[in-house]
């Protein structure tokens, strides 16, 4: 009885490695709150358990493989966390709108993730948002050249915001919680490192650095000079099409949506990109992450984006976004006419500039 009772409390210590508690401060809407996972090369997040509120509480009730996870709080909010091997509290404090004031433990990769989220908000806010309201100018205006000078300017800094967050990263985080700053990594240049800090926690954290290792496989079958991964997509009009059709042409392969507006903007540079060099061997091959037909058309249509357009409508699901490691549009792929990776992500002015040289 006494080796059975041993027995019993490691099998429950090992089901409660990794939990998650919630207590909230401040009434909610819902009676649960879903937990989600999420991983560093997929934007799917399925739901993985339901934590009901019992006075103000809920636990998670499943083990889980400590990795990245989402508190989805039902019309409220959701909250990023890292379960690692230990229980996890969450306290709600407050609420805003979609937006939850929530602690965690100091010492936990959630706080750590929490602190990189809210300077991750801040960059991005002073280098990449302060170009909008300019951008959103120029296209009022009309003024194509400016339109082309500033979403190069917005391209430049988006890098320079990936690299800022990766030296915080670097500087402030550790362990599972830096696995989480490679959500953002450089796809060129940021490759070894992450390489190096999947080797270091592979066997503390398999799961996560599974999902990074195959991240990084995908990252380094898209460097420049590799062949493009071709794929089978149907167009508008339903009829099957495949990247490799458009070999012998430079090409300029653009994931992108009828919802985004940084989409809708670099139409406007591609319609004058197309327009100057589409007699002289350059195509562009457009896929679309929508879901409703009648939008995408609507938007061509207003975009005067005449060039190939394609789309299996699954969205963020489609596997040629997949294929490409697509986690964030607009993304375009510049393709020789051997099929061969020449530049990544090229905007206004850069991709005109890029055109000039080749032709």
């Amino acid at each position: 009885m006494k080796l059975f009772s041993i027995f019993l409390i490691l099998f429950s210590f090992k089901l409660m490695a990794g939990g998650v508690t919630v207590t909230s401060h401040v009434p909610l809407k819902s009676t649960y709150v879903l937990l989600r996972a999420t991983s560093l090369n997929s934007n799917h997040q399925p739901a993985v358990d339901t934590l009901f509120f019992k006075n103000g509480q809920a636990r998670s009730r499943k083990a889980l493989e400590p990795g990245f996870y989402q508190l989805d709080f039902p019309g409220e909010g959701k909250i990023n966390i890292a379960l690692e091997n230990k229980p996890l509290d969450v306290e709600i404090r407050g609420k805003q709108k979609k937006k939850l004031s929530y602690d965690v433990p100091s010492a936990s990769a959630s706080a750590q993730i929490k602190a990189y989220d809210r300077y991750r908000a801040e960059v991005f806010n002073r280098r990449v948002n302060v170009l909008k309201p300019q951008i959103a100018r120029a296209v009022r205006a009309g003024d194509e050249d400016e339109i082309a000078r500033l979403t190069s300017a917005e391209n430049a800094a988006t890098t320079a915001y990936r690299h800022e967050l990766l030296q915080y990263a670097r500087n402030n985080m550790k362990g599972l919680a830096l696995l989480y700053a490679s959500i953002r990594m450089d796809e060129e240049k940021d490759i070894a490192f992450w390489q190096n800090q999947a080797a270091l926690l592979k066997k503390e954290y398999p799961l996560p650095v599974a999902q990074l290792e195959q991240k990084l496989k995908r990252y380094a079958r898209l460097l420049p000079g590799r062949q493009a991964p071709d794929f089978t997509i149907t167009d508008l009009e339903g009829r099957t099409v495949r990247l490799s059709d458009y070999s012998g042409r430079w090409v300029l392969l653009d994931f992108w949506a009828a919802w985004c507006l940084p989409c809708r903007q670099e139409n406007i540079n591609y319609a004058r990109a197309y327009a100057k060099y589409k007699e002289d061997g350059f195509e562009i091959v457009a896929v679309s992450l929508d879901t409703s037909p009648k939008l995408l058309k609507q938007a061509i249509q207003r975009d005067k984006a005449i060039w190939k357009q394609l789309s299996d409508y699954k969205g963020w699901d489609s596997p040629a976004a997949r294929l490409y490691n697509v986690n964030a549009i607009p993304a375009n792929i510049l393709i020789d006419p051997r099929g061969r990776i020449v530049k990544k992500n090229i905007r206004g002015k850069d991709l005109l500039d890029t055109l000039e040289d080749i032709f």
